[in-house]
């Protein structure tokens, strides 16, 4: 109907506390709509497993957003 990719993520279910602290990071920036399609996609369109840290930076970095900056902006270990 509405022609939005779904399938369920052998992952799921996953600690999305590292995604939806990007999306405050990005709430007011240009940037927002694309990090929400890149990480709905990375979890719901391709089945990736959105709670590595290497996976979640190679979904960004396709959908041109730097993961190093949100990583500084939490101070979060990599």
């Amino acid at each position: 109907m509405y022609d939005v990719p779904f399938r369920f993520n052998p992952f799921f279910p996953l600690n999305t506390m590292q995604l939806m602290r990007g999306v405050t990071v990005y709430l007011e920036q240009p940037e927002f709509q694309a990090y929400l399609t890149a990480v709905f996609n990375g979890i719901w369109a391709e089945k990736l497993n959105m709670k590595s840290p290497e996976v979640i930076a190679e979904v960004l970095s396709k959908a041109g957003i730097e993961y190093v900056y949100l990583l500084k902006v939490y101070k979060v270990e990599k």
